[in-house]
């Protein structure tokens, strides 16, 4: 495992800021006010915000164009001497059971929107979409879009769109989801979704419970990312029976596509204490060049097992997966040139399924330290592809192994007892290898070319 995932989903500062003081316009008779969030004084409320603490609050914020709630710089980073009318910036807080908050900042230059919640079963849904860099304008160094929603208790949704703009900024699209339950035994449901559309360095960041006191079960994370060069997700999951969605892909048809993008996910089981459902993480990247998948998933306590599903396509990209436990899955889709993949499994009971198709691919697997552990169905097709597997441990199965092609080659290493080996080469002019080692007693190797 190239390392082990630790997802830091940084929070971007408080979207508040101070109350301005009154200007009288010198030529448009009575002066305007723009009333903004005091943080200073939590009891006075933004009048756009229509919010109680109580049930069924609702509070929808629009805004369409740039500069119509006003800003000020406090808090926020410079906006590379954009003046505050190229911002839209909007804060909801509710406390309370089903509540409701939408915002939508549409057609403008760069939108902040924050979404804060504490109670149970509400709902939060931000939509934001910017045009081109304004005339006068320079290219922004924040991201044109902003989205942080935090939501603390039971049956929570949070949703968040963002639309990029074809200009060229180094950021287009940000959006941070948290959501956390407070520790008990009853099932806690909670749902964040993102997409995002737009161009360079788009990032999404999903948390579902950090520790014991702070976790969940049964939660769900999706992103849809559409995006192009140096954009990033992250999903943190805690607990059991939790569900990561994730998929991938760039903007336009032409090949190669987006670069040097990446997923991360992290999904532990069991931690406080575990009900024994499995987590899911699926996940698929198409059409880049030195992408990368990281995906950890550890059974601790009485968690249940973790099962993996990945698909990714491209040019010099990467998969490392990590499972840590008994009777976890992973199944995993690699097609493209000069592609890898790394796979460990350690503990009793693990299953891999592999495709991988192209040229000067590599597969390396390790089941270790484990019994009843199985490579099934795993098929490499192509030209100048390697395949190592490892397994330590007894009545371990290397099973079904093929490799279509030519100048492929197979090392397989079994340390332990009643294993077994059965693995096939296929090809028309030969230059193949397969090399096994077995140690231990009653093993068996079956091979072919």
């Amino acid at each position: 495992m190239r390392m082990k995932l630790l997802l830091t989903a940084a929070l971007v500062g408080t979207l508040a800021a101070p109350a301005m003081a009154d200007k009288p316009k010198p030529d448009d008779g009575p002066e305007k006010r723009i009333d903004l969030v005091d943080p200073k004084k939590p009891e006075v409320e933004p009048p756009e915000v229509k919010t109680r603490r109580d049930l069924d609050s609702v509070a929808e914020l629009f805004s369409i164009g740039d500069g119509e709630l006003g800003a000020t710089e406090d808090g926020l980073p410079l906006r590379d001497g954009n003046p505050p009318e190229f911002l839209q910036q909007q804060r909801v807080l509710q406390e309370g059971n089903r509540n409701r908050a939408r915002v939508d900042q549409t057609s403008g230059s760069q939108g902040l929107a924050s979404i804060q919640q504490s109670g149970n079963r509400n709902t939060a849904s931000t939509t934001q979409s910017d045009t081109d860099t304004p005339p006068g304008s320079v290219p922004f160094s924040f991201p044109a879009n902003v989205s942080v929603t935090t939501q603390t208790g039971d049956g929570n949704r949070a949703r968040v769109e963002q639309y990029g703009s074809a200009g060229e900024k180094p950021y287009a699209n940000r959006a941070d989801i948290h959501q956390f339950a407070p520790e008990h035994f009853r099932p806690v449901t909670n749902d964040a979704y993102v997409s995002q559309y737009g161009n360079d360095n788009t990032l999404a960041t999903i948390t579902q419970g950090l520790d014991d006191s702070t976790a969940g079960i049964d939660n769900a994370a999706s992103v849809y990312q559409t995006a192009n060069d140096g954009s990033f997700v992250g999903i943190n999951q805690a607990r059991d029976g939790n569900e990561a969605i994730v998929h991938q892909s760039e903007t336009g048809t032409e090949f190669p596509g987006f670069l040097r993008s990446s997923v991360e996910v992290q999904q532990v089981s069991g931690i406080g204490f575990g009900v024994g459902e499995a987590n899911y993480a699926y996940i698929d990247q198409f059409n880049g060049v030195d992408l990368a998948i990281e995906v950890y998933q550890e059974q601790t306590g009485a968690g249940g097992p973790n099962d993996i599903y990945i698909s990714q396509t491209g040019i010099s990209n990467g998969i490392w997966v990590d499972q840590i436990g008994s009777d976890n899955y992973m199944d995993l889709d690699q097609s493209g040139l000069k592609n890898r993949i790394e796979a460990s499994q350690d503990d009793n009971g693990q299953a891999l399924s592999l495709w991988q198709d192209g040229v000067g691919n590599t597969f390396y697997s390790h089941q270790g330290e484990g019994d009843y552990n199985e490579i099934l169905n795993a098929r490499q097709t192509g030209e100048l592809n390697l395949v190592s597997i490892s397994q330590k441990g007894n009545e371990n199965k290397v099973n079904d192994l093929y490799q279509g092609g030519f100048f492929n080659t197979m090392l397989l290493e079994q340390e332990g007892n009643r294993n077994t080996i059965n693995a096939s080469q296929a090809d028309t002019v030969s230059f193949d290898v397969i090399s096994v080692s077995q140690q231990g007693n009653g093993n068996v190797a079956t091979t072919s070319q």
